[in-house]
């Protein structure tokens, strides 16, 4: 598992890759929240969204400032 804080379009690709070699990934969108951007924000959570769905995984939220995603296989239970 690895906890990524959101920031750039680095750390995007970085949790692309992460969830590509098969690990779940705890991300903080934090930095955007604070920084204002939240149009930014809804933006990117698309776009991981639709690379997890892409490759098979799932994506939940954590509270208001983290979002889980995991690779293929593994599915997060949501009541």
């Amino acid at each position: 598992m690895k906890a990524i804080f959101l920031e750039s379009e680095e750390d995007i690709k970085r949790v692309e890759e992460e969830l590509s070699a098969g690990n779940i990934v705890i991300v903080n969108v934090s930095p955007l929240l604070e920084a204002g951007e939240v149009d930014r924000l809804r933006s990117v959570i698309n776009e991981l969204k639709e690379f997890v769905e892409r490759i098979g995984g799932d994506i939940a939220r954590l509270g208001d400032r983290r979002i889980v995603l995991t690779p293929p296989d593994i599915k997060v239970w949501k009541p």
